[in-house]
């Protein structure tokens, strides 16, 4: 299992002439690790979306449009990213607990997983969450 230690940004290449911009992506190059599952967060602007961690699935999230929060919680300290371009993604790795918010009504966000995402990987309970990291610590 590939480990990363934590959160971060991620710049992703973008061309841009007079006919617009493109920004693209390459798993084992701008994202680090091979693409698994892609999934997409719409439609529920000012609630937190998701919550939940994974043992041991690896995400980077795109905003593609509007603006994204993510809280992200190591059972230590907790860490705020905001994403609002598709040139820049956020890699949260597996083990941190994530509250997703979307912040407008038109806001997408892009998310990619190392593996299939799977029940039995998720947590989705804050409690479970500290009492998993306590068994890995």
């Amino acid at each position: 299992m590939m480990e990363f230690a934590t959160c971060r940004y991620i710049d992703l290449p973008k061309r841009s002439d007079d006919r617009g911009s493109m920004t693209y992506l390459e798993s084992l190059d701008h994202i680090p690790f091979p693409i698994r599952q892609i999934g997409c967060i719409r439609n529920s602007c000012g609630k937190t979306s998701t919550e939940k961690a994974y043992k041991q699935n690896h995400q980077v999230v795109i905003a593609l449009r509007g603006l994204l929060r993510f809280k992200v919680d190591d059972g230590l300290s907790i860490s705020t990213f905001l994403l609002d371009k598709p040139s820049q993604a956020l890699l949260i790795p597996c083990g941190k607990w994530c509250q997703t918010e979307i912040i407008d009504i038109s806001s997408v966000g892009l998310v990619i997983h190392s593996m299939e995402v799977d029940q039995e990987d998720e947590i989705n309970s804050y409690e479970a969450f500290l009492n998993y990291r306590k068994t890995i610590s």
